[in-house]
């Protein structure tokens, strides 16, 4: 892996499902060591994009790099510093929360019973990792899925809405252990979200993808200004008269 490298690179990326183009030629970087939003209206193309990075789905064209290397050309070694989270997670639902941790953690290397305790622990299901997921709230599944995407500590987090059906105070917890996560470790995380306020808040750096007309697609990928805020937390621009990166704004809805 190329030590210069971005964490993730999408060049010139499109995917079209016969004659609905999904994305369109979208390209973008993500620096290491970032928290970087993802930021669109439903049906935009987020989630499809995000299926393109491990090969769920594969591109119509274009190339996906993470960390220098081509996951079309060395997948073992491109995605085995990955953790992804794509829309709802699965699980097996006769199974304790644990027992899911258990059986994802023998596909990766040196997984020990501590680190599960520890990733139950940060994600707030320590007390409930002996029932079975059948019982668990959706907001609970969403925490189990972050859970289980940071098994085997990787250098990159790939999440889709994560904080999808959690309540206010759960999804602050959730956003705010894995900001510190990306501050104390270096971690790299790319997450897509409907939501301003979360990405506002959250990342440091953002892009926005636009609905197309044609079908529904992503336009184009925008960091925000670098002047640092005191938070540490790259500020927002929109409105004409600010500098509106996209034509689909959601906080001043201009189109």
């Amino acid at each position: 892996m190329t030590q210069s490298a971005p964490a993730l690179c999408l060049e010139n990326l499109s995917r079209r499902f016969g004659r609905i183009l999904a994305v369109d030629q979208l390209s973008l970087e993500v620096e290491r060591g970032l928290m970087a939003g993802f930021l669109g209206p439903n049906g935009a193309g987020k989630s499809t994009t995000l299926y393109m990075i491990p090969r769920l789905v594969r591109p119509s064209a274009g190339h996906i790099r993470i960390f220098g290397t081509d996951i079309w050309q060395d997948y073992k070694n491109a995605i085995g510093s990955v953790g992804i989270m794509v829309e709802s997670p699965a699980f097996y639902e006769y199974l304790s929360g644990r027992q899911n941790l258990e059986l994802a953690a023998r596909l990766l290397n040196e997984v020990s019973p501590h680190e599960i305790d520890e990733v139950l622990e940060r994600v707030g299901l320590a007390q409930r990792q002996h029932d079975r997921v059948r019982v668990y709230s959706t907001g609970m599944k969403q925490r189990l899925g972050v859970g289980r995407a940071l098994l085997g500590r990787p250098r990159l987090l790939i999440l889709d809405e994560p904080t999808n059906g959690m309540d206010p105070e759960g999804t602050h917890e959730i956003l705010s252990f894995l900001r510190e996560k990306v501050k104390s470790e270096g971690l790299t995380i790319f997450l897509s979200s409907h939501l301003m306020s979360e990405i506002e808040e959250f990342c440091g750096r953002f892009g926005l993808a636009e609905s197309l007309s044609s079908g529904g697609g992503i336009q184009g990928f925008s960091h925000c200004s670098e002047a640092e805020n005191p938070k540490g937390i790259f500020p927002f621009h929109h409105g004409k008269q600010n500098g509106c990166i996209a034509n689909w704004c959601p906080c001043c809805e201009t189109k």
